[in-house]
C-alpha cells in the first residue's frame, strides 16, 4: 500500500510537472502547488504516523495534525525541488538520490523495518537502470517532472520511516538529504541576501554550474567531458551521507555535529569556485 501510494502521488506530481518539460512556461508557483498539493494528500489519506519533533513550540505545533500535514508538505516540496537544482549534470541527481535510498536501506535494516527496505530495493534499482543510460553519455534525463517525482518518493517515505519507528534520530534524514536540502536554502539565501533577485529566478552559479564553467573556462577538455567531471568533484557532497551513515546513525550530537561541519565545507567550496568570467 505504501508503495501504491507514492507510485501513485508521485506520478500525479510527475503528470502536473512535465508542463515544464514540455513547454517551459510553467511558473514557480504552478509547481510549488503541483507537487506540494498531491504530497498532503498522500499525508492525510495515508494517515501515516510523523515524526515527533523535540523542539520547543514547533513540536507543540505539529503535535496538531493539519499543521504537521502542512509542514512536511513544504518540507517534501523543497527537498523536491532541491534535487530539481542539483539536476544540471549527467549523473549528479541520480547518484545523490541513489545514496539516499542507500541510506534508508541501511537504517529500515537496521529496525527490521523490511517493507521500507524492500520499497528502498525498487527505487534503487530503478535509479541505477535510468544511471546507465544517463551517466556518462547522457542518452536519457530525469528532467523536472522526474526530479520531482524522485525527490517526493525519497523525502516522503523518510518521513515514513522516522514517523514509524521514533527510536532513530530524525536528524538522520537531514543527514541523509543534505545536498539538495543545502543547495535550496544556501541558492535562497543567495539570491535574495546578496544577489537581490528572487529566489524562484533560475541562474548559472549553482555549486555543479559553477564546477562546470571553471573547467570550461580552462579549456583542457570539452564541453561534454566538462559535463561528466562534475559528478567526481562533487562527490564529497553527495557521498558523505553515504559514508558517515553507519558510523553516526545512533548518535545525535555526531550528526548534528558532522551536518555543520558538511555545511561549512560546501560554503567554503563554493567560495573558492571562482565565478564564470563573463558574469
Amino acid at each position: 500500500n505504501l508503495l501504491s501510494s507514492l507510485l501513485i502521488f508521485g506520478g500525479v506530481i510527475s503528470l502536473l510537472t512535465a508542463r515544464e518539460d514540455i513547454f517551459h512556461n510553467s511558473s514557480p508557483m504552478y509547481r510549488i502547488v503541483s507537487i506540494s498539493f498531491p504530497t498532503f494528500l498522500f499525508f492525510y489519506v495515508g494517515n501515516y504516523n510523523l515524526p515527533l519533533i523535540d523542539i520547543p513550540i514547533l513540536g507543540d505545533i505539529l503535535s496538531v495534525p493539519i499543521f504537521a500535514f502542512l509542514f512536511y508538505s513544504f518540507a517534501v516540496t523543497s527537498v523536491s525541488n532541491g534535487f530539481n537544482m542539483i539536476d544540471g549534470a549527467n549523473g549528479v541527481a541520480g547518484t545523490s538520490l541513489i545514496c539516499s535510498f542507500f541510506c534508508l536501506l541501511f537504517l529500515s535494516v537496521s529496525v527490521n523495518d523490511f517493507s521500507i527496505s524492500i520499497i528502498s530495493c525498487v527505487y534503487i534499482v530503478f535509479i541505477l537502470a535510468f544511471l546507465i543510460f544517463n551517466y556518462p553519455f547522457g542518452k536519457i534525463f530525469l528532467g523536472d517532472s522526474g526530479a520531482y517525482f524522485l525527490g517526493f518518493s525519497v523525502s516522503a517515505l523518510l518521513i515514513v520511516f522516522f514517523g514509524r519507528n521514533n527510536d532513530v534520530s530524525p536528524w538522520n534524514a537531514i543527514l541523509i538529504l543534505f545536498f539538495p536540502i543545502m543547495e535550496t536554502i544556501f541558492s535562497v539565501i543567495r539570491k535574495y541576501f546578496f544577489e537581490k533577485i528572487s529566489p524562484f529566478e533560475p541562474d548559472p552559479h549553482h555549486l555543479h554550474a559553477k564546477i562546470y564553467f571553471l573547467m570550461k573556462d580552462s579549456r583542457l577538455t570539452s564541453s561534454k567531458q566538462n559535463n561528466n567531471l562534475v559528478l567526481p568533484f562533487l562527490s564529497i557532497v553527495w557521498a558523505t551521507p553515504l559514508l558517515l551513515m553507519p558510523w553516526v546513525f545512533e548518535q545525535n550530537f555526531l550528526i548534528i555535529g558532522f551536518i555543520i561541519v558538511v555545511a561549512i565545507g560546501y560554503v567554503m567550496f563554493y567560495s573558492f569556485i571562482p565565478r564564470h568570467k563573463t558574469d
